[in-house]
C-alpha cells in the first residue's frame, strides 16, 4: 500500500508541475501577443498580467484548469457615496444587455470581467479584442444608465424640457473624457503627470498628442481648448463605441450623427464635387455646435482616396479631419 501511495503521490505532483508549466506558457503567449499589438504588459504582485489601452488599465488572470481558464477585467467604477439603489439597478442592466462582460458591485467598487475557458493561446488571440469591446461596452451601460434621467420625475408638460437637458448634459459625456484628458480642462501639468511630453513652439503655443489626438494651447493659458486630427491618425475606440464616430462615414451620414445628438449645423462650405490629382472629390466644410453651447466641432471633407470613394455625398471616406475646440 506504501509503494501505491508514494506511487499515486508522485503521479500528482507531476500533474500539478506538468498544469503551473502550462499555464506559465499561456501567458507567455499572452506577454508576446499583447508586446506584438504594441502594448507594454508587465506582472503585477499577484502574476497577473497587467496592461494598458488608451488610458485604461486591463488586467488578465490565468488560472490553473483543463482547459486554461482566464478572467479578463477592466478599470471600474467607484461607488462608495453613490445612490446604491441606483449602482445595483445600473448594474442589473448592464448584466442584461452585455453580451459576455459581466458587472460586480461591492460596498466601494462596481467591477467588471469576461471569464472564459481557452484551449489554447491561438484562441486568446482570437477573442482578445471583441474582449476589450465587450469590457468596454458594458462600463458604459452601468455609467450611461447610473447617470440617466428619469422620464417619470418630470410632467408630461415638461418633457420637452426634459429631452432637451438629457441631451446637453449627456452628449459631451460621450465624447469626453478621452483617454483620460478633458478639452478645455486638461493642463500641462495633466499631461505631464501622466508621463506625456508637451512642446512649447517658439510662438507661445503648447501642444501634446495622446494617440494621434494633438491637444493644443494657441492662446498661451495653460488650458488646452483645441483638438485637431486628420484621417491618417486614429479615432478613439471610445468615440467609435459611444458615439458611432469613423473616418470613414459619408457626408450624410456625419450630419445624421450629429444633428440626431442634437448639435446645431452650419454649413460654411457646401459640398461640391471638385479635382483632385486627376480624380473627382467631395469638397466641404461643416460647423456643428454642441447642444450645450461649450464645443464646437469643425469637420472638412476632401481629397477621397484612389479607390474612388469619397465623391458624393453618400460615400465614404470624404471625412478629412476635425478640429474640435472648448469655446
Amino acid at each position: 500500500m506504501r509503494t501505491i501511495s508514494l506511487f499515486l503521490g508522485l503521479l500528482l505532483a507531476l500533474n500539478v508541475t506538468a498544469a503551473t508549466n502550462e499555464v506559465e506558457k499561456f501567458k507567455s503567449s499572452i506577454m508576446t501577443f499583447l508586446a506584438e499589438e504594441g502594448y507594454m504588459p508587465k506582472y503585477d504582485d499577484d502574476a497577473r498580467i497587467v496592461f494598458k489601452k488608451e488610458g485604461v488599465e486591463y488586467w488578465i488572470d490565468v488560472k490553473e484548469n483543463s482547459p486554461i481558464f482566464i478572467q479578463f477585467h477592466r478599470d471600474g467604477l467607484g461607488c462608495a457615496d453613490a445612490d446604491r439603489a441606483r449602482v445595483m439597478e445600473s448594474c442589473n442592466y448592464a448584466n442584461l444587455k452585455a453580451l459576455c462582460a459581466k458587472v460586480y458591485a461591492s460596498e466601494k467598487t462596481v467591477s467588471f470581467a469576461v471569464e472564459m475557458f481557452c484551449h489554447s493561446p491561438e484562441e486568446f488571440r482570437y477573442i482578445f479584442y471583441a474582449c476589450i469591446k465587450q469590457l468596454d461596452k458594458v462600463y458604459d451601460y452601468v455609467k450611461d444608465y447610473y447617470n440617466r434621467e428619469d422620464d417619470s420625475s418630470s410632467s408630461s408638460s415638461s418633457s420637452s424640457s426634459s429631452s432637451s437637458s438629457y441631451s446637453s448634459s449627456n452628449v459631451m459625456s460621450k465624447f469626453f473624457p478621452v483617454y483620460g484628458f478633458t478639452l478645455g480642462s486638461v493642463t500641462t501639468r495633466d499631461f505631464k503627470n501622466r508621463g506625456y511630453e508637451v512642446e512649447t513652439l517658439d510662438s507661445g503655443s503648447k501642444n501634446c498628442d495622446i494617440y494621434g489626438l494633438t491637444h493644443w494651447d494657441h492662446n498661451n493659458d495653460d488650458i488646452y481648448e483645441v483638438i485637431y486630427m486628420i484621417k491618417s491618425d486614429k479615432m478613439p475606440e471610445s468615440w467609435q463605441n459611444n458615439v458611432g464616430l469613423y473616418w470613414s462615414l459619408s457626408y450624410n451620414q456625419i450630419v445624421s450623427l450629429f444633428t440626431g445628438m442634437g448639435f446645431t449645423m452650419d454649413v460654411e462650405e457646401a459640398p461640391v464635387v471638385k479635382t483632385y490629382q486627376n480624380r473627382k472629390v467631395l469638397s466641404a466644410k461643416v460647423l456643428f455646435t454642441s447642444p450645450d453651447g461649450r464645443y464646437s466641432f469643425d469637420l472638412t471633407f476632401n481629397y477621397g482616396n484612389s479607390n474612388g470613394e469619397g465623391v458624393t455625398r453618400d460615400s465614404r471616406n470624404s471625412l478629412y479631419s476635425i478640429r474640435i475646440k472648448a469655446l
